[in-house]
């Protein structure tokens, strides 16, 4: 669950006395599915994401929307999907303000799309979706110095000797080497049939110029430009 202390920390100052409990219980308690997965994977990006802000020029709550957004695109939602999902009352006006245009799906293709075209294109969503295609062992690095760090002293301050064994065994697998991965390669040619018959023609041509030349019909020059010529060609 994120904390207040926790999102204040990844914000600039400027946004920071806008962190309250009530705006953070309301990123917690984000629940879009009956098992909950939706409120992990959004909890995790919302935090994995939040590079964007540190220039101050969004909102919180703009920022929040558009995590919700990205999410459910990254969930292979339609663009229009995932704007009705995280937008549902925005969604439910558009259909009343068109409802005299025709049915929902001529009001979603004609009338809505182009407001989530907008959204979509707006600089705060872009920037988001950008994030989401950098590997999260790179986004992430931050927070995985920081975790290694806090092993680091639970090693070498810990009072309990288990919790400095723990902490000790966790920085060696984190910090193990790579194996060298043995990579073999294998390299065939499977001969055809053309392939064969130009190397045959190639060596008779050889034998009738080698001929050509010790009976003086032919120059060396002359047999280095003989041109073969096959039927096919």
């Amino acid at each position: 669950m994120l904390t207040v202390e926790e999102l204040k920390a990844q914000l600039p100052k400027a946004k920071r006395r806008n962190v309250t409990q009530a705006l953070v219980d309301t990123i917690n308690n984000i629940n879009e599915d009956e098992d909950g997965s939706f409120t992990e994977a959004y909890n995790q990006n919302f935090l994995s994401y939040i590079s964007v802000m540190r220039n101050g020029e969004y909102k919180i709550t703009d920022y929040m929307n558009a995590v919700k957004y990205a999410c459910f695109k990254l969930m292979e939602y339609t663009n229009i999907d995932a704007y009705q999902a995280t937008f549902p009352d925005r969604y439910r006006r558009y259909l009343n303000k068109y409802q005299d245009f025709g049915d929902e799906k001529e009001i979603r293709d004609n009338k809505i799309s182009p407001h989530v075209s907008m959204y979509n294109k707006t600089k705060l969503v872009n920037k988001i979706m950008e994030q989401t295609m950098i590997a999260p062992s790179i986004l992430n690095a931050s927070l995985f110095q920081e975790a290694l760090a806090r092993q680091a002293y639970l090693m070498m301050n810990a009072n309990s000797e288990l919790v400095q064994t723990q902490a000790a065994n966790s920085i060696l697998v984190q910090l193990k080497p790579p194996e060298v991965a043995k990579i073999e390669l294998e390299i065939g040619l499977k001969e055809n049939d053309a392939i064969s018959e130009l190397r045959k023609a190639t060596q008779e041509l050889a034998a009738q110029n080698q001929l050509a030349i010790g009976a003086g019909v032919m120059t060396p020059q002359e047999a280095i430009e003989a041109i073969i010529i096959t039927e096919d060609v």
